[in-house]
C-alpha cells in the first residue's frame, strides 16, 4: 500500500497541532486539581536503560508541571509484562504512568500466542517522548562501504554474514527482520542477551553487522571500530551527518527508530488524558529535558493524543506482518 503523507508525518514527526487541541479541551480541565499524592512513571527495563535514561529527567519535570511529586519506578523483565500488570492494577486515576515502546502495544500481541492483557484497549497511548534513530554498522573486515555493497555481499555468499541484536522482539532484532524481507538477503541472526554484548561481538569481528540505536554504535562508528553504512531513518541525524539514509540508498519505504511514549490505563478519564498530553508536550520542551535527550541522541516527538494514538495503531499494522513473516515468536 503506497505511504500518505499524512501516514509519513506521523511516522517521522510525530504532529505538532496543540492549538486545535487547546481549542477543544474545556479550560476547566486545566483548572482541575490532582491529587496531591505521589504520581508513578512505571519503567518496564532497568536502571540505565534507553526507557529509564529517557522517563528520569522527564519526571521530575512533569511532576512539578501537575503540582505533585513524580517518582520512577523500574519493573523490568518478562517482556515488559511486570510493568504493565502493575499499570493494570492501579487505578485509573492519571497517577499511575507507563512508559511505553513498540513492544508493549505494538508488536507483543503478534509474538505471543496469548497475552495477560489487550494492548488495544487496556492501555491509552497518551503523549510520545522521543525517538532513538538506528544506523546499520558493519565491521571494518566486512568489505562493503555502502547498504547496496553489503546487499550484493549477502545475496553473493548466502549464510554468510551474520547480525546480532540483544534480545529476540527487540527494535534491532525486528527492524533488520524487516530490512531482509525487503532486501531478500540471507544474514544468519545471532541473538544476545542485550545489545551491548552484541555489540562487543561486532567490534571483535564474531558478526558482522548489527541495526541498532546510534547513542550504542555512534561512539565506535566515531573511532573507526565500526562502519556506518547507513542511517534507518528517513533524514540524517546531527549526530552522524556524514551518514547517508537508507532511502537515499535506494530503499526508500525503509525507517526505523526506537520509539517511546507514555500511556495511562484504560478507564482513565480523557479530560486528565488531555492534561497529561498537554503537560508532557510543555515538559519536553524544559531545557533539562532537552539537554539529557540530546546528549544520548534522542529526538523529541511531540502531538497530540489523538495523533499518538493513530501513530500507535499505524504501528501495529505496519509491524505486525514483518513479525509474522519472520515467525518472531517468545512462547
Amino acid at each position: 500500500m503506497k505511504e500518505t503523507p499524512t501516514m509519513s508525518t506521523r511516522r517521522t514527526l510525530f504532529a505538532t497541532s496543540f492549538a486545535a487541541l487547546g481549542a477543544i479541551v474545556a479550560p476547566a480541565v486545566f483548572a482541575q486539581a490532582m491529587s496531591s499524592k505521589t504520581s508513578r512513571l512505571i519503567v518496564g527495563g532497568a536502571a540505565s536503560s534507553i526507557a529509564d535514561m529517557l522517563a528520569r529527567p522527564l519526571a521530575d519535570v512533569l511532576g512539578k508541571s501537575l503540582g505533585q511529586p513524580m517518582i520512577v519506578e523500574n519493573k523490568p523483565g518478562a517482556a515488559g509484562f511486570i510493568a504493565i500488570a502493575d499499570l493494570l492494577r492501579n487505578p485509573s486515576d492519571g497517577q499511575n504512568l507507563m512508559i511505553l515502546g513498540a513492544t508493549a502495544v505494538a508488536w507483543n500481541q503478534f509474538m505471543f500466542k496469548k497475552l495477560p492483557y489487550d494492548p488495544e484497549n487496556d492501555i491509552i497511548p497518551v503523549a510520545p517522548l522521543a525517538a532513538i534513530p538506528m544506523v546499520l554498522a558493519v565491521n571494518p573486515k566486512v568489505p562493503a562501504k555502502t547498504v547496496e555493497e553489503f546487499v550484493a555481499l549477502a545475496k553473493k555468499t548466502p549464510g554468510i554474514y551474520t547480525y546480532g541484536f540483544g534480545g529476540t522482539g527487540t527494535p534491532s532484532h525486528v527492524s533488520f527482520e524487516r530490512l531482509r524481507s525487503m532486501t531478500g538477503i540471507d544474514v544468519v541472526p545471532v541473538p544476545y542477551k542485550s545489545g551491548p554484548q552484541a555489540l562487543q561481538d561486532l567490534i571483535g569481528g564474531q558478526i558482522d553487522v548489527m541495526l541498532d540505536g546510534v547513542p550504542l554504535l555512534e561512539p565506535h562508528i566515531r573511532s573507526g571500530r565500526l562502519r556506518a553504512l547507513a542511517m534507518a531513518t528517513r533524514t540524517r541525524v546531527p549526530a552522524l551527518p556524514d551518514v547517508p539514509t537508507i532511502g537515499e540508498r535506494g530503499l526508500p519505504e525503509f525507517d526505523a527508530a526506537i520509539w517511546v511514549g507514555i500511556g495511562v490505563r484504560h478507564g482513565t478519564d480523557m479530560e486528565i488524558v488531555n492534561r497529561l498530553n498537554l503537560a508532557i508536550n510543555k515538559a519536553l520542551d524544559h531545557p533539562i529535558v532537552k539537554d539529557a535527550y540530546l546528549k544520548m541522541g534522542a529526538e523529541i516527538r511531540k502531538s497530540t493524543q489523538k495523533d499518538f494514538s493513530d501513530f500507535v495503531r499505524e504501528e501495529r499494522l505496519r509491524w505486525g506482518p514483518v513479525i509474522q513473516r519472520a515467525k518472531i515468536s517468545l512462547d
